[in-house]
């Protein structure tokens, strides 16, 4: 029995996305119990589906519903990541590119998937699978998303009401190498990417020499990603540690807003997520 937990408020998810799951499945042997993600019952969901079952558990949604899954489920099965999110970040390196529903769940049906483990990283004690931002310019996930749905005048709305642009605040932040331990230079913001080999993290320093190239690079980042911004550059670290004048600190984990308090170290868990992947033929 397979149990399949959808965020039919996700941004992309159809209106009959349970029914679609039932379609492509219908193939297959599987069994299928198709629910409606909801956070104050996942840990309910989760163990009923452990006292009937050892089988893969879907989750249909954008990044925070697949991370709260992941961390609901805690290892003990493997997670089947369907995307319907804005920027999907979990379900690329999960799956190694951009996906459909339909080939996702062909591959599923036809045995095209393999476990693997997805590295897992924590700020403090809050865990996250691909990227972790920190600094005010954090706040554009809200225009982001203003701009991507055509609301314009929220964008605009929310660049005024929010305290983005703010060069007073710096973060100081200290890098552990393999082999020894680097300070980088204080910066405005920063962002923090879990290695292509779950071995590290690649930290991107937000240093704008003015509010226009600030502006630039924010709303370059806020379209596609920071990871593929120009202006920002990276460096290799096995943990580092976030301080600043502040007692808190604005971040985005896998693209969810949240505040943590300073000081915030990040490091990498001992032991990784179980997924599903699709093959790289599929």
């Amino acid at each position: 029995m397979i149990t399949s937990i959808v965020n039919t408020a996700s941004r992309t998810t159809p209106v009959d996305a349970i029914e679609h799951l039932k379609r492509g499945l219908a193939a297959s042997t599987l069994e299928i119990d198709a629910l409606e993600f909801d956070p104050d019952k996942i840990e309910n969901i989760v163990q009923t589906h452990l006292d009937r079952s050892d089988d893969p558990i879907i989750a249909w949604g954008g990044d925070g519903t697949i991370c709260f899954v992941l961390e609901a489920v805690r290892n003990r099965v493997p997670v089947f990541a369907i995307p319907s999110g804005t920027m999907n970040m979990v379900h690329r390196i999960i799956h190694g590119r951009d996906t459909t529903i339909d080939e996702l769940l062909r591959a599923l049906v036809e045995g095209d998937v393999v476990e693997t483990k997805l590295p897992r990283a924590l700020a403090n004690d809050m865990p996250f699978f691909v990227a972790a931002m920190f600094g005010e310019l954090t706040q554009l996930t809200d225009v982001r998303e203003a701009i991507r749905e055509g609301r314009p005048l929220s964008a605009i709305g929310a660049l005024v009401s929010k305290n983005i642009f703010n060069f007073d605040q710096e973060l100081k932040v200290h890098g552990e190498q393999k082999h020894d331990a680097d300070t980088i230079k204080d910066a405005a913001a920063l962002a923090t990417f879990i290695n292509d080999d779950g071995t590290g993290f690649d930290v991107g320093q937000i240093n704008p020499d003015s509010l226009a190239e600030l502006l630039a690079m924010g709303i370059e980042a806020g379209m596609s990603d920071w990871k593929n911004a120009n202006r920002i550059e990276f460096t290799q670290h096995v943990s580092i540690l976030i301080s600043g004048q502040d007692s808190v600190v604005k971040a985005t984990l896998d693209g969810e807003p949240t505040e943590l308090n300073l000081p915030v170290k990040v490091t990498l868990s001992a032991q990784g997520s179980r997924v599903l992947s699709m093959r790289p033929q599929c």
